[in-house]
Parts: structure tokens; sequence; C-alpha cells
């Protein structure tokens, strides 16, 4: 009840002060003078530093009181630039109370290098008060651009050792400061940033890292827009970068390679015992190798229902590789993966959309689920007769007539490739997402969108 009252009377305040208003899902982007505050904040709203309409920017501090802008792509976000911590007139230890930002419903603390002293202040008290928070790292593209010529790196190379470093800088300083739970970490280039808000192509020479992340955290946290002292909501997991690991390692084969090599006695299923029981006409289509790397779940080699080692490392490899949040390894098929995706995402009430081309173990999972199906055309070739991926622009609409048919749609399932080879465009048919969300936030819809 002390909470409550005392973040009631944090926002009275803010009312009172600024043009705070609780309908609003509040944002407060804060941290250190010169770390790229303002300029998030115009790249978050798709403009240029020099757009007009802009938040401002300089050489010199120049926001010197908390500015509210409304997020374009959700009309009920509002990204507050606050004043730069530790100067003259926001010293760092009254910084996170004379600007209210207990008020705030997510915090986002940008920070250009490592994380210092007033920015462990800031988490510290972000904690103690329930507030979301995440550390922006800003200005990748410049760092990247460091590592490449003082090391002698290639451009991935150059962006996961800076992913690296800047986690291994800030779960360093969190940990001796005495914070155990770590906020999420996005790493991002403002100008990016700007080309992901607008759609726009990525130049070869800016790297792209967590800026589609980010975006997608910032829009999922779903808003209660009510106006009443709205419940704190925990930050939505997120999958742990897999630092200090390349394209090139391969942790799960070279631990089977190592068990086979081992030539130890095979008192564990299966009861081919390597080979040595195959059938010799398996052996002569498959192959004496095939048997001989046959394991189960052996120390070293990992679990599949829960990993923690090689099978957790080659997982995170390859949701790096797909440019996945997280990917997990299937048995028998992708039937499997389709049913445990969908009742994930859905339930009773819920809504799932689905191409009328999908594997009818799309169907079978939505039975399972108990959810509504709403179904989106995929596109045709006439001159071969035969159906192929879904359009974005196909997908916008039928998420449209959902959400006007009073669907809650939970779910999007896309199969890409085809049966015949063709691919969806999964990027736009992400960024399609990603704007129905808004849309269906300013809209008091609390539903979020899963691409599956």
């Amino acid at each position: 009840m002390s909470e409550s009252l005392s973040r009631a009377k944090l926002i009275q305040q803010a009312q009172n002060k600024f043009s705070f208003e609780v309908t609003k899902w509040n944002i407060a982007i804060v941290g250190q003078t010169k770390s790229g505050k303002s300029s998030l904040v115009n790249s978050l709203r798709g403009l240029r530093d020099t757009d007009s309409g802009a938040a401002d920017v300089g050489i010199t501090e120049t926001t010197l009181q908390p500015e509210p802008y409304l997020l374009p792509a959700a009309a009920s976000c509002v990204l507050w630039d606050m004043p730069g911590v530790n100067t003259i007139s926001n010293p760092a230890n009254t910084y996170f109370r004379n600007n209210l930002l207990g008020a705030f419903d997510m915090l986002l603390l940008v920070s250009a290098d490592t994380v210092l002293e007033q920015d462990v202040a800031i988490l510290q008290q972000a904690h103690a008060s329930g507030s979301i928070v995440a550390v922006i790292r800003t200005k990748s593209d410049a760092h990247t651009k460091n590592i490449i010529y003082s090391e002698e790196l290639h451009p991935p190379d150059a962006a996961r050792k800076l992913a690296k470093d800047a986690y291994a800088n800030m779960t360093g300083v969190l940990h001796k400061a005495g914070i155990a739970d770590f906020p999420d970490l996005y790493i991002i280039s403002n100008r990016a940033m700007l080309c992901q808000v607008k759609s726009s192509t990525l130049p070869e020479s800016l790297p792209r890292t967590d800026e589609e992340s980010l975006l997608v955290w910032i829009l999922e946290q779903k808003p209660f827009l009510v106006p009443r002292i709205r419940q704190r909501r925990p930050p939505q997991p997120r999958l742990t970068r897999c630092c200090g690991e390349s394209q090139g390692d391969t942790p799960l084969l070279t631990a089977l390679k190592g068990r086979a090599e081992a030539q130890q006695a095979p008192f564990h299923v299966p009861g081919h015992k390597r080979g040595g029981r195959a059938l010799d006409g398996a052996r002569q289509i498959i192959g004496d190798t095939a048997f001989q790397h046959d394991f189960t779940e052996l120390p070293g080699l990992d679990y599949l229902a829960s990993p923690t080692s090689v099978i957790q490392q080659a997982q995170q490899l390859a949701a790096t590789a797909f440019g996945a949040d997280q990917t997990w390894f299937l048995v028998n098929g992708t039937s499997v993966g389709i049913h445990a995706a969908v009742m994930a995402t859905c339930g009773p009430g819920d809504c799932l959309v689905l191409a009328r081309n999908c594997h009818q173990s799309a169907f079978a999972a939505a039975v399972f689920a108990g959810c509504d199906t709403w179904y989106v055309q995929p596109h045709c070739d006439e001159q071969l007769g035969v159906a192929h991926g879904v359009h974005p622009s196909s997908l916008q609409q039928a998420l449209d007539a959902a959400r006007s048919a009073g669907k809650c749609v939970t779910a999007v399932l896309v199969v890409s490739p085809t049966y015949f080879g063709v691919c969806s465009d999964i990027s736009g048919t992400a960024c399609t997402l990603i704007t129905c969300l808004a849309v269906s936030l300013a809209l008091c819809h609390l539903s979020s969108y899963t691409l599956l």
C-alpha cells in the first residue's frame, strides 16, 4: 500500500511539475550528457537531428528540462528527453529524485561508453522503485570502426567483440556495486535506428546491432492505458548474447566427435551400440560414422529439454546466424516445433493468423491450443499454378481485418520457405508486426504479436 501511495504522489508531482499524462506510457531517456540521448529520441521518432521538430542536440548540454515527444509508431507512448546526469544542475546523488523518475513507466539508461558511477546510482534507485529499465549503449558504429582498425578484425567479429566487451563492462561494474539483477543491454547506433524506424536500406558501412530488438522490446511492454496507478510489470525475458563465440565454432559437433574418439564401451541407448549391432543394410546406406556418433544425453553432451552447455551454445549461435531472439533445436521434424510454438503463444479466446497453405500441423496446433484462426492469402503464381509466400501487405490487411472483427491476435505463423522453395519477406513481415503492434497499443488493445 505504501509503495502505491508513494508512486501516486510521484505521479501527482510530475503532473504539477511538467506535462505528465498518466494515461500515456511515459518513457524517460536518462544518462550522461553527450551520450546521444536526444539523438536516440530523434531516431526513435524517425527524425534526423536537423529535421524540424527534432530534439535539440549540440556540442554543449542542450536538454535543461524534461522535454516530451510523442512516439509516432505508438501515439500512446511519450519519450521524455531528460537532462544529463552529474552536471551542476543535476548532480548524481539527487538526479533520480529531483527528476521524479520513479513516476515513469520505463527508463532507458543511455551510455556512449562504459557504465559509470552515476549510471550505477540510477540503476540502484530504479531497481528499488521496481522500474522497467534497460541500458542502451550508443555509437556502436564508431566503436565498431575503432575495433576494426585497431585490432584488424572483420566487421562481424568487431561487432561481436564490442558486444562481449560492453556486456562484460556492465556486468562487472554492477557486480562490484552489489547489483545482481542485470538489466537488458542493447548496443545500437542512432543512425542505424533511424534506418530501422524508417524501413530504409542500411548502408554497408553501418553495422546493424540491436536496433530492431530494442524497438520491439519497447513496444512489447504492453502499457495499460487507463487513468489509474498502473502495476509494475517486469521486463520480458531476452536471450543473453552469446559472447566470445564466432560462427565458425561448432560446440555440439565438437563434443560429439570428442565422445566418439574416446572409444568408450556404450552401456546406454541406442541399442545399435555405436553401429556394432546395426543391420548391415543400414550400415551400407548410412555408413559407420553416423552410428559411431549417435549418442544419448551423456555427460558433456548436454540435455536437449533443458540445455546448459554445448546445446545451449549451439542454439545461441544459430539464433545469431538467423537474426532471431532465440532458437530451439528440434527432433523428428518440425511438426512438434509448430505444435509447441502455437500452444505457447495461443490459448482459448486468442487468434492465430496463418497462411492458407500452411502445413497441416499448424491447423492441428490450433485445435490443440483451442484458439481461433484467421487466414491470410499467400501470393499465387498464375504461371506456375502454385502458392508462394505471404506478402507483408497481405498480412497487414489480414491483421486489420482480424482486429476490426474483434479478434485478439497473439501470434502470426509464417512458413518460409514453402514446399516449392520460395522464401517470404521475414524482415518485412516483422516490421509489419511492429507497426501493427504500435497501432494496437494506441487503441488500448492489450495483445502483442509473436512471429512464429
